[in-house]
C-alpha cells in the first residue's frame, strides 16, 4: 500500500484510518507528489500517536487537511483510501508502518466510479460530526491536549502490564 500510495500523483487523496502512527515523512512524501490531502484519523483506545497529529498541526502544507475524530471508543474505524475520480482502497491497514507495508494487514484495490462516490457521500456527511475536527479549528488545541492526556495515561498502563512496551510495539 506505500509503494502504490507513493507512486499517485497529482490527485486528491482522502485518506481516514482508525490509527497512525509513525508515519509523517510517508504522508508528506505523499504531498511532495502534487497531491491534496484529506485526512481523517480516529482516536479509539488513544492509540494514534500524537506526535503524528502534533507534526501535521504545525505543518504548513496549504494542500493538507488533518482531521481527528475526538469521539473516542465511537471513532472511525473505517481503513480506507479513496483516489478521485475512482480507486478505493480498503482493508484492515491502518495508517502505520506495519499497516502500509502489508506484512499483517491486507488491502484491496477497486476501480468503481460508483463505489467511490457512494464512501465519498458517507465521508462528507461523517466529517461533519461536531467532535470530528480539523486541525486549525478552534476547539481542536483544547480536545488535543486532552487526547495526549488520554493517550499517555493508556501507554503507561500498557507498559505497566508487561504486554507492550510501546504503542510502536503494540501497533507492530
Amino acid at each position: 500500500l506505500q509503494t502504490y500510495l507513493l507512486s499517485v500523483h497529482n490527485k486528491n487523496i482522502t485518506l481516514v484510518t482508525a490509527f497512525a502512527s509513525g508515519t509523517e515523512n510517508i504522508l508528506s512524501n505523499i504531498l511532495e507528489n502534487n497531491n491534496t490531502v484529506e485526512m481523517l484519523v480516529g482516536t479509539i483506545n488513544a492509540f494514534t500517536s500524537p506526535k503524528f497529529i502534533e507534526y501535521f498541526m504545525l505543518y504548513k502544507h496549504q494542500e493538507l487537511t488533518l482531521r481527528v475524530d475526538f469521539r473516542y471508543q465511537n471513532s472511525i474505524h473505517w481503513k480506507l483510501c479513496l483516489i478521485n475520480p475512482n480507486i478505493i482502497a480498503i482493508g484492515s491497514a491502518n495508517f502505520t508502518i506495519t499497516g502500509l507495508e502489508l506484512t499483517r494487514d491486507t488491502c484491496i484495490l477497486i476501480e468503481d466510479e460508483n463505489l467511490y462516490n457512494l464512501y465519498m457521500a458517507r465521508y462528507i456527511i461523517l466529517i461533519d460530526e461536531p467532535r470530528i475536527k480539523t486541525a486549525h479549528e478552534k476547539g481542536f488545541k483544547a480536545e488535543f491536549i486532552k487526547y495526549q492526556k488520554i493517550h499517555n495515561r493508556n501507554q503507561a498502563a500498557l507498559a505497566r502490564s508487561g504486554k507492550y512496551e510501546s504503542l510502536k510495539e503494540w501497533l507492530e
